[in-house]
């Protein structure tokens, strides 16, 4: 299998980056990101997942989340159902820490046209909103019922 890293150089803001090509699904009704993750054990840093458009003049949060939040130490998946888009756009993952750089690999980034499948293996999240909750929040809410909505996809 195969799967991304990003090495990092010191500097006071501390963060890695990573965008996609530049998407344009204007006749998509809805879209589905859905994307694998491993995370080795860590305290410090946040993970934001952001849409972007072609101008850079608009991002749309999707995931703000502790990486102390997530679990760790094998292979997960996340699935974040989208409204459709009305222009081309870039999906944004980035990575950022005080301290100490947390380790995250990511694999099976993907991006479909329609609903999202159910799999009962996948954190889904949900679509956020002015009026929902902070993402924050809804994912520890999931975590706390683990074997509802997270099981183990492959040991590594």
């Amino acid at each position: 299998s195969h799967y991304l890293t990003l090495e990092t150089e010191p500097s006071s803001y501390h963060f890695a980056s990573l965008y996609s090509p530049m998407f344009n699904m204007q006749s998509s009704a809805s879209l589905c990101l859905q994307f694998n993750y491993y995370l080795k054990t860590s305290t410090d840093g946040h993970l934001y997942i952001e849409l972007r458009d072609e101008k850079r003049t608009t991002k749309k949060q999707l995931l703000r989340i502790s990486v102390a939040k997530l679990p760790s130490q094998k292979w997960k998946e996340i699935t974040i159902p989208l409204p459709a888009q009305k222009g081309p756009f870039k999906i944004f993952f980035e990575v950022t820490w005080k301290t100490s750089a947390p380790w995250i690999a990511l694999d099976r980034v993907r991006l479909s046209s329609g609903a999202c499948p159910s799999h009962p293996q996948s954190l889904r999240l949900a679509q956020l909103d002015v009026q929902q909750p902070d993402i924050n929040q809804l994912v520890i809410d999931w975590l706390s019922r683990r074997h509802l909505f997270i099981t183990d996809l492959m040991d590594v």
